[in-house]
């Protein structure tokens, strides 16, 4: 099953050069970008863990985006642990002993 959330404008809200229009796909617990649209002006964007400055304490899932060498971080919802995301995947990582709540969590992520 996959998700589709497009966001639009987020370009305009970083920088205000052009309007931007990403859809995010949520499958099989990896978030990857499809579709990306910058009015012919290259973008990077990517999934990155802000770990948490506290050890043991979650960190905070952020988008980094980065246009014209200029970047930004958008932060989300969601606070995974550092075993729960692969950094070179960019994407979140369910453990076997994790509990049922906490698997749903992940899931949406």
């Amino acid at each position: 099953m996959s998700y589709l959330t497009p966001l639009r404008g987020c370009c305009s809200l970083l920088w205000g050069c052009c309007k931007m229009d990403v859809q995010v796909v949520h499958a099989a617990f990896v978030i990857r970008i499809v579709n990306v649209k910058i009015d012919k002006i290259m973008a990077t964007i990517k999934f990155k863990l802000r770990a948490s400055s506290v050890s043991g304490k979650e960190g905070t899932l952020y988008i980094q985006v980065i246009h014209q060498r200029v970047v930004r971080q958008v932060s989300t919802k969601y606070k995974l642990y550092p075993k729960e995301w692969n950094a070179a995947g960019e994407s979140v990582v369910i453990p076997k002993d994790t509990p049922s709540k906490r698997s749903l969590y992940l899931h949406a992520a």
